[in-house]
């Protein structure tokens, strides 16, 4: 949850001592709305006590794996379908054929019948195995679109917010847009990062970093 600590001054929460801690806190105020306060890559397993309800959410992007399936009237969910399955599990085909011909599977399946995954941008809720409640993480979420302003503008708070890390970060440079674009983003917040340009051998390239013949890993300061 990159921006916790924006939250818990927005919120007066109490800091918990992690960033997962303002998720219930959230959620006891505003319910599944609290979800589209959450700026990060996560997926929740969260249990509702009160209403008995036991609420799975995965982030608008899809980043963080969610699985689940029914075991009786009760629900198992894990971020691996490994933890899911059962001896004697049947592949599906479906899944299969989707996955050789796409390059993926749907965005609510798995490999396996009987698991399937929360689709990215999705909360369910679940009361015992049976689905009761379900919608959007984010409502309306579009690629955004607009002024090159408001775009750089958007990277720059989304890399300063990813930035927030106890161990140094540094940034693996390619040959293309996106890694340099990313690197501009700490440094245009007054962050200073270890880049790497990666050499594997034959023509020289990359747009960034030092590299040596031998095809080695030169590092720099941005």
């Amino acid at each position: 949850m990159y921006n916790y600590r924006e939250l818990i001054r927005e919120h007066g929460l109490g800091p918990g001592g992690s960033d997962g801690a303002v998720i219930p806190q959230l959620y006891s105020r505003f319910g599944t709305d609290a979800f589209r306060l959450l700026r990060g890559m996560f997926a929740i397993v969260l249990a509702d006590l009160e209403r008995g309800l036991l609420v799975l959410v995965r982030d608008p992007l899809g980043i963080k794996p969610l699985y689940w399936r029914r075991t009786g009237d009760e629900l198992i969910a894990s971020s691996e379908v490994r933890p899911l399955r059962r001896t004697g599990d049947c592949v599906d085909p479906a899944a299969i054929a989707r996955f050789l011909h796409l390059g993926s599977l749907s965005t609510g399946g798995s490999p396996f019948k009987e698991i399937s995954a929360v689709p990215p941008n999705t909360w369910l809720a679940f009361r015992g195995a049976d689905l009761v409640d379900q919608g959007p993480v984010e409502p309306g979420l579009e690629v955004a679109q607009g002024l090159s302003r408001a775009v750089a503008r958007e990277l720059r708070e989304s890399v300063s917010l990813h930035l927030r890390s106890d161990v140094p970060t540094a940034l693996l440079l390619s040959s293309g847009l996106d890694s340099s674009a990313l690197a501009w983003g700490p440094r245009e917040a007054g962050q200073q990062l270890h880049c790497l340009t990666v050499d594997l051998g034959g023509k020289r390239g990359g747009n960034g970093g030092r590299q040596n013949s031998r095809g080695s890993a030169t590092p720099m300061r941005w």
